[in-house]
C-alpha cells in the first residue's frame, strides 16, 4: 500500500477513513415518458411538487410546453437538454364524447 501525506487546516480530531478499490458499475437512468389525457400534466405536476424528494424539485426556467392544436396535444418537458428529462403527453379524448368537447375547452384555455 502507497503512503499518502494530507494536510487538513480545520481537522477536528475525529477519524479519517480512506479506502480504495473500484467504484459499483454506473447505473444508467430510465426517462421517464407519460402518456395520458388532459389531466395527466396537472396530475404529474401535483404528485411531482406534493410527493418529490428535493433531488427530484422542477426547474421552471427549464420546462417546455409544447401545444398542438391540429392534434389537440399538449406536451410538458421538464429538461429537453437532458436525454433523461421526464415528460408528459396530453393526448385528446375520443371524438364525438362529451370529455372529448371538454377536453377541447379546456386546452383552448391554456
Amino acid at each position: 500500500m502507497e503512503k499518502y501525506q494530507f494536510s487538513f487546516p480545520n481537522f477536528n480530531g475525529e477519524d479519517i477513513v480512506i479506502r480504495e478499490g473500484n467504484a459499483p458499475d454506473e447505473l444508467v437512468p430510465n426517462k421517464l415518458s407519460v402518456r395520458g389525457d388532459i389531466n395527466s400534466i396537472g396530475n404529474f405536476l401535483t404528485v411531482r411538487k406534493d410527493q418529490a424528494a428535493e433531488f427530484q424539485e422542477i426547474d421552471i426556467r427549464k420546462i417546455i410546453v409544447e401545444v398542438d392544436r391540429a392534434n389537440l396535444s399538449i406536451k410538458l418537458s421538464l429538461d429537453p437538454v437532458n436525454p433523461y428529462g421526464a415528460s408528459v403527453t396530453a393526448v385528446p379524448y375520443q371524438q364525438g364524447t362529451d370529455l372529448y368537447q371538454g377536453a377541447v375547452r379546456e386546452a383552448v384555455k391554456v
